[in-house]
Protein backbone atom coordinates (compact mmCIF):
# COMPACT_ATOMS: atom_id res chain seq x y z
CA UNK A 1 0.00 0.00 0.00
CA UNK A 2 3.05 1.96 -0.57
CA UNK A 3 1.29 4.40 -3.16
CA UNK A 4 -1.63 5.41 -0.63
CA UNK A 5 -1.22 8.15 1.67
CA UNK A 6 -2.76 9.99 4.14
CA UNK A 7 -4.57 14.13 2.92
CA UNK A 8 -2.93 16.64 5.23
CA UNK A 9 -5.15 18.46 7.05
CA UNK A 10 -3.67 21.76 6.22
CA UNK A 11 -4.92 20.81 2.41
CA UNK A 12 -7.99 19.83 3.28
CA UNK A 13 -8.54 22.93 4.72
CA UNK A 14 -7.15 24.68 1.95
CA UNK A 15 -9.89 22.92 -0.44
CA UNK A 16 -12.47 23.25 1.56
CA UNK A 17 -12.01 27.32 2.14
CA UNK A 18 -11.80 27.44 -1.24
CA UNK A 19 -14.27 24.92 -2.73
CA UNK A 20 -16.42 27.38 0.03
CA UNK A 21 -15.30 30.37 -1.71
CA UNK A 22 -16.23 29.39 -5.03
CA UNK A 23 -19.61 28.06 -3.99
CA UNK A 24 -20.28 31.54 -2.66
CA UNK A 25 -19.27 33.69 -5.21
CA UNK A 26 -21.91 31.85 -7.76
CA UNK A 27 -24.88 32.11 -5.03
CA UNK A 28 -24.22 36.41 -4.36
CA UNK A 29 -24.03 36.58 -8.17
CA UNK A 30 -27.27 34.33 -8.73
CA UNK A 31 -29.00 35.92 -6.18
CA UNK A 32 -28.43 39.59 -8.00
CA UNK A 33 -28.55 38.52 -11.51
CA UNK A 34 -32.61 37.10 -10.48
CA UNK A 35 -33.55 40.30 -8.04
CA UNK A 36 -32.13 42.78 -10.01
CA UNK A 37 -35.04 44.00 -12.82
CA UNK A 38 -32.98 46.00 -15.11
CA UNK A 39 -30.55 42.75 -15.81
CA UNK A 40 -33.94 41.06 -16.83
CA UNK A 41 -35.02 43.12 -18.65
CA UNK A 42 -31.93 43.47 -20.67
CA UNK A 43 -31.77 39.75 -20.68
CA UNK A 44 -35.74 39.23 -21.79
CA UNK A 45 -35.27 42.24 -24.99
CA UNK A 46 -32.07 40.67 -26.20
CA UNK A 47 -33.91 37.05 -26.40
CA UNK A 48 -37.39 36.52 -26.30
CA UNK A 49 -38.97 39.92 -25.51
CA UNK A 50 -40.86 40.27 -22.05
CA UNK A 51 -43.92 38.18 -21.76
CA UNK A 52 -45.31 36.00 -18.98
CA UNK A 53 -43.60 33.40 -19.21
CA UNK A 54 -39.86 34.69 -19.97
CA UNK A 55 -39.34 35.46 -16.03
CA UNK A 56 -39.86 31.78 -15.56
CA UNK A 57 -37.60 30.99 -18.26
CA UNK A 58 -34.89 33.71 -17.23
CA UNK A 59 -34.85 32.37 -13.66
CA UNK A 60 -34.36 28.84 -14.82
CA UNK A 61 -31.43 30.03 -17.37
CA UNK A 62 -29.73 31.41 -14.45
CA UNK A 63 -30.49 28.35 -11.81
CA UNK A 64 -28.89 26.14 -14.68
CA UNK A 65 -26.15 28.10 -15.23
CA UNK A 66 -25.35 28.40 -11.01
CA UNK A 67 -25.87 24.45 -10.80
CA UNK A 68 -23.16 24.01 -13.81
CA UNK A 69 -20.76 26.66 -11.99
CA UNK A 70 -21.09 24.86 -8.46
CA UNK A 71 -21.34 21.16 -9.35
CA UNK A 72 -17.38 20.10 -9.52
CA UNK A 73 -16.56 22.16 -6.25
CA UNK A 74 -19.74 20.92 -4.93
CA UNK A 75 -18.74 17.01 -5.54
CA UNK A 76 -15.05 18.21 -4.73
CA UNK A 77 -15.32 19.27 -1.03
CA UNK A 78 -17.16 16.46 -0.40
CA UNK A 79 -15.13 13.54 -2.10
CA UNK A 80 -11.89 15.52 -0.24
CA UNK A 81 -13.48 15.47 3.05
CA UNK A 82 -14.48 11.77 2.54
CA UNK A 83 -10.60 11.05 0.81
CA UNK A 84 -9.32 12.94 4.59
CA UNK A 85 -11.60 11.00 7.14
CA UNK A 86 -11.57 7.14 4.86
CA UNK A 87 -9.83 7.07 1.91
CA UNK A 88 -6.14 7.85 1.42
CA UNK A 89 -4.73 9.89 -1.49
CA UNK A 90 -3.34 8.27 -4.42
CA UNK A 91 -1.82 9.72 -8.65
CA UNK A 92 -5.73 8.78 -9.65
CA UNK A 93 -7.00 11.35 -7.11
CA UNK A 94 -4.42 13.84 -8.17
CA UNK A 95 -5.18 13.47 -11.77
CA UNK A 96 -8.96 12.88 -11.77
CA UNK A 97 -9.32 16.28 -9.53
CA UNK A 98 -6.68 18.13 -11.60
CA UNK A 99 -8.86 17.54 -14.78
CA UNK A 100 -12.47 18.58 -13.40
CA UNK A 101 -11.16 21.07 -11.62
CA UNK A 102 -9.49 22.86 -14.83
CA UNK A 103 -12.80 21.71 -16.68
CA UNK A 104 -14.97 23.46 -14.29
CA UNK A 105 -12.16 26.46 -14.98
CA UNK A 106 -12.66 27.02 -18.21
CA UNK A 107 -16.17 26.71 -17.95
CA UNK A 108 -16.50 29.69 -15.44
CA UNK A 109 -13.75 31.80 -17.80
CA UNK A 110 -15.64 31.22 -20.94
CA UNK A 111 -18.29 33.75 -19.28
CA UNK A 112 -15.72 36.79 -20.21
CA UNK A 113 -17.34 38.79 -17.58
CA UNK A 114 -14.33 41.13 -17.18
CA UNK A 115 -16.65 43.37 -14.83
CA UNK A 116 -17.78 41.83 -12.25
CA UNK A 117 -15.94 40.59 -8.91
CA UNK A 118 -17.32 37.27 -8.89
CA UNK A 119 -15.56 36.82 -12.15
CA UNK A 120 -12.21 37.08 -10.71
CA UNK A 121 -13.41 35.18 -7.42
CA UNK A 122 -14.12 32.30 -9.39
CA UNK A 123 -10.39 32.62 -11.36
CA UNK A 124 -9.12 32.61 -7.63
CA UNK A 125 -11.21 30.12 -6.22
CA UNK A 126 -9.90 27.53 -9.06
CA UNK A 127 -6.56 28.23 -9.36
CA UNK A 128 -6.17 27.82 -5.14
CA UNK A 129 -7.96 24.68 -5.53
CA UNK A 130 -5.55 23.46 -8.41
CA UNK A 131 -2.47 24.64 -6.94
CA UNK A 132 -3.28 22.49 -4.10
CA UNK A 133 -4.31 19.58 -5.51
CA UNK A 134 -1.38 19.61 -7.54
CA UNK A 135 0.66 20.40 -4.50
CA UNK A 136 -0.71 17.03 -2.96
CA UNK A 137 1.69 15.02 -5.90
CA UNK A 138 4.71 16.02 -3.23
CA UNK A 139 2.93 15.04 -0.15
CA UNK A 140 2.52 10.98 -1.98
CA UNK A 141 6.12 11.26 -3.12
CA UNK A 142 7.16 12.27 0.32
CA UNK A 143 5.42 9.12 1.72
CA UNK A 144 6.38 6.77 -0.35
CA UNK A 145 10.14 7.55 0.11
CA UNK A 146 9.58 6.76 4.27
Amino acid sequence: MDSYSKMPKKQLYIILFAVASVILFASIEVMIKVKDLSLYETWANDTLGITESSFNIYVTAQLSSYFTKIIIPMIFGVYTYFTYTRIRLNNLFVFMWSVLILGGFGYNISDLNYGSIFFYGYIVGYLVLLMTVLSLLQVIQDSKSK
